[in-house]
């Protein structure tokens, strides 16, 4: 196989899954048994890396392939008048959360403004944090228009997080008043949802601290200054069957191309890309038996990687829901062999 160096701006591994996904989404414990497969296997990790670097600096070291897949780490600022500084971007809160929820002080009463994953995520964050009782999320259109998962969701509200729809956050006083406009619903979007509409009514919610989930994007200014040709929706060209960039041997998956997406459909966009790769190095791919099985005799499996893997435990189903299991298990990716993450995700 490649030789494969993964070059990490934090002090350890794991990215948006380690530092920004919350604990008690997956368990550290968990993500800590993959990273170790993962060393395990080969794979070295050079942290605290910089974006001070190049295509060609990394060519010049002896890396012919570059896969790029930095994140939406760049939040979306939140228009809010007023004098109160107890404002927080929702990666930096969970990213505090995940290294040390203890140290928080966010008061008793707290608003997430969202209607994204990452506003439920923070929502659920801040009901576990000492002294909080009471958490909003505040979101301009309906659940109905929610991006978030609906289980997300739900599990949301089962835990206690107060839903108020139809709400635009327009100031946040020194007093604690944040001061929302109430709006309606008109004629659908380009994303296809109806658009909210303001009225000329308000309402006050009364809380401590606002943590803002308006969406998370990439930084395209520093995919431009890569090299990388960048498309009208301010997202990176690339092959949709290679995941290749304009740049030769030079390719991107993840939210840097999508914008913020799953878990799984980054691990999607790795395997395209490592095929793709593979297939450049081997001139005959297309006549290779994709059906050969090994004779690596699985009894004989290295402890170190097998023990860590995931164990399922089996569910008896009624007759009435084999059709439905079986369509949603049609729905899986094949992740990896030995990952099964994507079902805590």
């Amino acid at each position: 196989g490649f030789k494969v160096t993964v070059f990490e701006k934090q002090d350890s591994p794991g990215g948006v899954i380690t530092h920004v996904l919350p604990n008690f989404r997956i368990p550290t414990s968990a993500i800590e048994k993959d990273i170790s497969i993962i060393k395990t296997l080969g794979v070295d990790f050079k942290f605290g890396v910089s974006e001070e670097f190049s295509i060609s600096d990394l060519n010049n070291q002896g890396y012919k392939y570059i896969f790029m897949g930095i994140g939406a780490e760049v939040s979306r600022k939140l228009q809010l008048i007023g004098d109160n500084n107890n404002v927080y971007e929702t990666l930096d809160f969970l990213r505090f959360f995940n290294k040390d929820s203890e140290a928080l002080n966010i008061g008793r009463r707290v608003a997430v403004i969202g209607g994204g994953n990452t506003a439920v995520d923070s929502a659920r964050a801040a009901l576990k944090v000492g002294g909080v009782e009471k958490v909003f999320i505040i979101y301009r259109r309906t659940e109905d228009e929610m991006p978030a998962d609906k289980e997300e969701y739900e599990r949301a509200l089962e835990e206690g997080v107060i839903f108020k729809p139809l709400l635009l956050p327009e100031s946040f006083s020194k007093t604690g008043i944040l001061k929302c406009r109430k709006m309606t619903l008109g004629t659908p979007d380009s994303s296809g949802r109806r658009r909210p509409v303001p009225t000329e009514e308000t309402e006050e919610i009364v809380v401590n601290s606002v943590i803002s989930a308006i969406g998370e994007y990439t930084d395209s200014k520093f995919l431009s200054t890569c090299g990388l040709k960048i498309e009208k929706n301010n997202r990176p060209y690339a092959d949709p069957e290679t995941l290749e960039t304009n740049l030769k041997n030079v390719f991107i998956g993840g939210d840097a191309l999508r914008g913020p997406s799953t878990v799984v459909e980054s691990i999607a966009d790795a395997r395209k890309a490592a095929e793709a790769i593979t297939k450049k190095e081997i001139s005959n791919w297309e006549d290779l038996d994709k059906d050969f099985k090994s004779g690596f005799d699985r009894k004989q499996q290295i402890p170190e990687i097998y023990n860590k893997k995931s164990r399922l435990t089996l569910l008896k189903i009624s007759e009435d829901d084999r059709v439905i299991a079986e369509n949603e298990a049609e729905r899986c990716l094949e992740c990896n062999v030995i990952c099964n993450k994507c079902v805590d995700v």
